[in-house]
């Protein structure tokens, strides 16, 4: 026994002490659609510090974002809508035929209302301004992957 009676137990990545049980946490597998390199490794950072989170891969090449859906099942896709190497909301839709019950995170250079609009058409889960914060990512990543559906509250009272 520690002195002093107390004990230290330090939590592998994926797991979750809980009254002193170690619990396996699912992963929340994920990929990201971005044009920019810099913030495509911020995002992947950032999600990987999660501890329950794995990225399964990442490009702006439409063919092989598809071929990652088929083949790896990701619970989210975060998706840049000022992508250029092809038509991200047809992306997402084509990635939602494949799978279902993928989520989408839809990150968006600028407030456009028939974007928006347009994303919620194709079944993304949620619609973010790419100035979203670290703590708001996570946060978002997490609750689509359970099936809620979010959009961002700022974004939506800026129409009304």
């Amino acid at each position: 026994m520690p002195a002093y009676g107390y004990q230290f137990h330090v939590a592998p990545p994926g797991t979750h002490l809980a009254g002193g049980i170690m619990i396996k946490m699912e992963m929340i597998r994920v990929i990201i659609v971005d044009e920019q390199p810099l913030f495509r490794q911020g995002i992947r950072s950032t999600l990987e510090h999660m501890g329950d989170c794995a990225i399964l891969g990442d490009s702006i090449d439409a063919n092989d974002i598809l071929e990652l859906v088929r083949t790896a099942s990701p619970d989210v896709a975060l998706v840049d809508a000022g992508l250029t190497s092809a038509d991200p909301l047809e992306l997402a839709r084509q990635m939602r035929h494949l799978a279902p019950r993928m989520a989408i995170i839809i990150l968006t250079p600028s407030d456009d209302e028939e974007r928006l609009f347009q994303s919620i058409k194709v079944g993304a889960a949620a619609y973010y301004n790419r100035s979203i914060t670290t703590e708001e990512l996570v946060e978002a990543v997490r609750k689509v992957s359970v099936g809620e559906y979010l959009i961002n509250d700022e974004l939506y009272s800026a129409r009304q």
